[in-house]
């Protein structure tokens, strides 16, 4: 609902850029629900804008995305050809980080198609990437996948030490989370307290104050009236 309006919005005064991201959201929303036809139309929107804005980064996104989307189909050759698409551009432009999810993607691909060892390449290529940069995440994917494919190959020892490498990333990720958490609860409690305490040294300065100015008030008319009675004697 939201990402419709804003996207009405930046229509009306032309952001292509705004559009673009508007597009790409709303796909991932789409995606998210299941409804992959209705994604991949906007994240085609997407890469249209992309291509006629000439956003390199931008246009290998929204390769990926429509990949994923043929991932989700079951469409894998389709999805082989945009991850090379989105492959490429990611080496052209030195983001290795989008490298490795391309190699990850495309050692999927090429699992579900029967590609064994092609998917293992990439899928292997995709874990060393990961590791030189040091992205949990998608080192854990890697373990996932590979563990999967040493199933299909029925080498189920190298299965089951993909899977413990996969826990133990899984389960880091999940305690940084914890932490994260637990420091965003601590910060929120000790922010609270201390407005807490600054709202009631304000409320008391307040009453001192009014105090002060009332006694002051108080004097004043005691002159008032000494001096009323001063005259009139």
């Amino acid at each position: 609902k939201y990402y419709f309006s804003a996207l009405k919005v930046r229509e009306k005064i032309n952001d292509k850029k705004g559009i673009a991201k508007c597009y790409n959201n709303i796909g991932n929303v789409y995606r998210l629900q299941g409804k992959n036809d209705e994604a991949l139309i906007y994240f085609n929107d997407c890469l249209k804008i992309k291509l006629e804005t000439n956003d390199k980064k931008g246009i290998a996104n929204s390769y990926s995305n429509i990949a994923m989307i043929y991932n989700n189909t079951a469409k894998y050759k389709e999805s082989v050809k945009y991850q090379l698409m989105a492959l490429k551009i990611r080496e052209a432009i030195g983001d290795i980080e989008g490298i490795a999810a391309c190699n990850i993607g495309l050692g999927v691909s090429w699992r579900e198609l029967g590609e064994f060892k092609r998917s293992a390449n990439y899928l292997n290529t995709g874990l060393d990437i990961s590791k030189g940069i040091g992205s949990k995440n998608s080192i854990k994917e890697s373990y996932g996948e590979l563990c999967k494919l040493d199933s299909l190959q029925k080498d189920f020892k190298m299965a089951f030490t993909h899977y413990k490498q996969y826990i133990i990333y899984r389960d880091s990720l999940i305690n940084e989370d914890k932490t994260k958490e637990q420091t965003r609860l601590e910060m929120n409690y000790k922010f609270g307290k201390k407005q807490t305490a600054d709202s009631i040294k304000n409320a008391e300065q307040i009453k001192q104050e009014q105090l002060k100015h009332g006694q002051e008030i108080k004097q004043q008319q005691n002159y008032t009236y000494g001096g009323a009675i001063g005259f009139a004697l």
